[in-house]
């Protein structure tokens, strides 16, 4: 009888079922991973502060503040927030730097024990007709590549009533280190401008005040008329010696010419996308777009940045 075979069989059948019931060992536990360290953010820059200004004290009472880019020995250039100023010398009675000292260039004037009484406002002759016009807005230039010789960095304005020039105003004097490597006439109504007036014609010195000029000048007018102004700013294409001005911007507008009362003219001036700039020479790009408003108004118009 063969017993030895089958009890080894029970045995192994008996080993398979208790290895079945064993439970399945757990699975390894996932390595976590690392925790990550954030760089500590660094501070952002602080924007560095910006100098602080110059205070200019006029003779006339007027306060000024800005920074000087420049000096000469007959006039300041002061960066105000409303733009670039000439000041001359002779109207600035002192200067309070930014760190405290003080500069004073007319002591004379401040040492008066009583202040001058102000020279009476000039009426128009009897016939006349007083024109106003008040100039806002961005200031006109020009630039050239010094590199071009026998350029004429003179710039005027010429002011016409129906078409006959009546007054020029001309600005011979440029801009030093305004822009590298180039010639630059920023028309100034400060240092250094001349007048030519056509006969008959009064005029009057400019009012520069920031962010607004004013000239005044007194035509004939027997009676209340109606004239038509036109004002152009206006370029040297030739030489200086033998020149050939032409109108680079003009506007133009009806005014009322009236003995009784002076006529107000505003022309607003915006620099549009002018530019010097290309390659491999430069020079002046899109000066059609500098945009110049004139109009007739009743009111004295308001300051804005030249």
């Amino acid at each position: 009888m063969r017993t030895r075979p089958l009890a080894a069989a029970a045995l192994a059948l008996g080993a398979s079922l208790a290895l079945a019931q064993e439970p399945p060992a757990a699975p390894a536990p996932a390595p976590t991973p690392a925790a990550r360290r954030t760089p500590a953010a660094s501070p952002r820059p602080r924007p560095s502060p910006q100098p602080a200004p110059d205070v200019y004290h006029l003779r006339n009472g007027d306060r000024i503040t800005g920074r000087t880019l420049s000096q000469t020995p007959r006039a300041f250039v002061v960066q105000t927030p409303f733009g670039r100023l000439t000041l001359p010398r002779v109207r600035v009675a002192r200067v309070v730097h930014a760190d405290g000292t003080e500069e004073v260039f007319n002591p004379a004037d401040a040492a008066r024990p009583t202040a001058a009484a102000p020279a009476p406002v000039p009426t128009p002759r009897a016939g006349t007709g007083r024109l106003a016009l008040a100039i806002t807005g961005k200031t006109f230039w020009q630039a050239w590549d010094r590199r071009e010789a026998g350029r004429d960095p003179t710039l005027r304005l010429e002011l016409r009533i129906d078409e006959d020039a009546v007054v020029v105003y001309t600005d011979g004097q440029p801009d030093p280190d305004e822009i590298p490597g180039a010639l630059v006439n920023a028309f100034s109504f400060a240092e250094g401008l001349t007048t030519a007036p056509a006969a008959g014609i009064r005029v009057h010195p400019a009012e520069v005040r920031p962010g607004r000029i004013v000239l005044k000048l007194d035509l004939p007018a027997p009676a209340a008329t109606t004239k038509r102004l036109r004002i152009a700013y206006q370029l040297n294409t030739g030489t200086a010696e033998a020149p050939a001005w032409k109108d680079v911007v003009s506007a133009a507008t009806e005014v009322a010419l009236d003995p009784a009362q002076p006529a107000l003219v505003e022309a607003r001036q915006d620099r549009g996308r002018m530019e010097f700039a290309g390659f491999p020479r430069r020079r002046m790009r899109h000066v059609d777009t500098f945009a110049l408003d004139l109009r007739a108004t009743r009111e004295d118009p308001p300051s804005d940045a030249p």
